[in-house]
């Protein structure tokens, strides 16, 4: 079915109700936790998040046809680089915007694409959405790993836009959430007119959802893709002493930081001069941490004003994970100790540095998979077993340095996402891409079926 086909349908009643319903729902919601926000201080924050996403977006018209590319935070924003790099070479004619929903997506975005206009995501409420579709004016829509809210979507539909999810990834736990959605609003999305799936246990469980298997193609993971060539080693600026052992944590969160400690305190012991890095998943915990470490008997300095002879240097800057992974003889990803989820592998193996991870890493279960297959990463259960991995890591080199190229070599041998996806893409890009006025039936299926089922890339 065309999007034109179906924005006939949006002509039956409850198709006009169902931003109307969806508001309701949003505004009994945050009543119903207003008492616990309060509580918690929330209440302010929570609000004000509301009022900054209200599509108050000022996007002058260019008369190219406009892709809008959506990334939730910094890892779905910065997995997007080799895609929107291809992009940009191979269909010039298109103009980018982007968007992001966490204050800390928005700055990746900004450094990461300085020369194409950026702003919030709209919250989901109806009067926002329509007021950033109005000011955006989008011919297509990407959406980086997920995202998908209801008066979003439907906007998209009533306007006859594609939206295309790239590097889908559907856990089990979303699944749940998806099954849930069914009974509120119709699942799936008829706005999004194909799924880019990182992998075949995403394709196999979009189509347990209801999507139409024509319309999943699996191109992988684009994080794959996106390998740091420039990464500078942090040595010399911290005055690290030649032949000292670094270890780098990145992305923890509260709970880890204690665990990290303990473990670089066991190595400091044998060795004096070795180094920990200690990056928070939030900057804005750094101060803590770093009251932590010298509560616990560490030298300790921010990474914003470092000293030399500190032994924990705590980073409280965005994007400087991969200098410290560069810098560093060893890295454990962090949210893996907790029950969070995990954070990306990919970077730090890209160095050819030995990764260590927690139990917890559901988030990235398909990449872990993927260096385990190779032997090229290390999984531990708790805290001590953390601190005697690391341990080994530190005493036996060659080992460690063998894992990291095994990690490396996993790393280059799963690209290639961004070539497939744009595969995917490029009869909407080619099809769309034309005078102002001729896109409007484009993007409806009136010309070139543009908008119609896209033919699927290599699987």
């Amino acid at each position: 079915m065309s999007l034109q086909e179906d924005r006939d349908g949006l002509r039956k009643p409850w198709n006009h109700l169902l931003p109307l319903a969806v508001d309701c729902f949003y505004a009994a919601a945050f009543i119903l936790a207003l008492p616990y926000l309060v509580a918690i201080r929330k209440a302010g924050h929570s609000l004000s998040h509301i009022i900054r996403r209200r599509g108050n977006i000022r996007i002058p018209e260019s008369g190219k046809p406009r892709l809008w590319i959506h990334g939730v935070s910094v890892g779905e924003v910065l997995s997007a680089r080799s895609l929107v790099q291809q992009i940009r070479e191979l269909h010039p004619s298109w103009e980018l915007v982007f968007s992001a929903t966490s204050r800390a997506g928005l700055e990746a975005v900004r450094r990461a694409y300085p020369d194409h206009p950026a702003f919030e995501y709209p919250f989901d409420f109806s009067l926002s959405v329509d007021r950033a579709f109005q000011s955006v004016r989008p011919d297509l829509i990407l959406i980086v790993e997920h995202e998908f809210w209801p008066n979003f979507l439907h906007r998209a539909r009533c306007e006859g836009i594609p939206v295309v999810v790239v590097n889908a990834l559907v856990s089990d736990r979303s699944v749940r959430g998806y099954r849930f959605l069914w009974k509120i609003i119709r699942w799936p999305p008829q706005a999004i007119v194909h799924y880019c799936a990182q992998n075949q246990e995403t394709l196999e469980r979009l189509v347990a959802l209801g999507v139409d298997p024509g319309k999943v193609t699996v191109t992988g993971n684009l994080k794959y893709d996106n390998l740091v060539q420039n990464a500078r080693d942090l040595r010399e600026e911290l005055g690290i002493p030649e032949g000292a052992w670094v270890f780098a944590a990145a992305s923890t969160h509260a709970g880890e930081e204690e665990l990290i400690l303990d473990v670089f305190g066991a190595v400091r012991s044998r060795a004096p001069q070795a180094r920990l890095l200690l990056i928070p998943r939030r900057p804005e915990r750094a101060r803590a941490i770093l009251d932590l470490a010298r509560r616990n008997g560490f030298d300790a300095c921010l990474g914003s004003a470092p000293a030399s002879n500190a032994g924990v240097l705590v980073v409280d800057t965005m994007g400087d994970i991969p200098a410290c992974c560069r810098t560093a003889d060893a890295v454990f990803v962090g949210g893996s100790l907790v029950p969070f989820g995990g954070h990306n592998v990919i970077e730090p193996a890209s160095f050819a540095r030995p990764v260590v991870i927690g139990p917890y890493h559901h988030n990235f279960r398909s990449v872990v998979a993927d260096f385990l297959a190779r032997d090229a990463i290390l999984v531990v259960q708790d805290g001590e077993e953390l601190r005697k991995t690391v341990g080994h890591l530190h005493d036996d080199r060659e080992w460690a340095k063998a894992m990291g190229l095994r990690a490396r070599e996993t790393v280059l041998d799963h690209g290639g996402a961004s070539r497939c996806t744009i595969e995917v893409l490029a009869p909407l890009l080619e099809g769309i891409a034309g005078p102002k006025t001729d896109r409007a039936a484009v993007r409806l299926g009136g010309t070139g079926g543009a908008a119609g089922p896209v033919s699927p890339g290599p699987r």
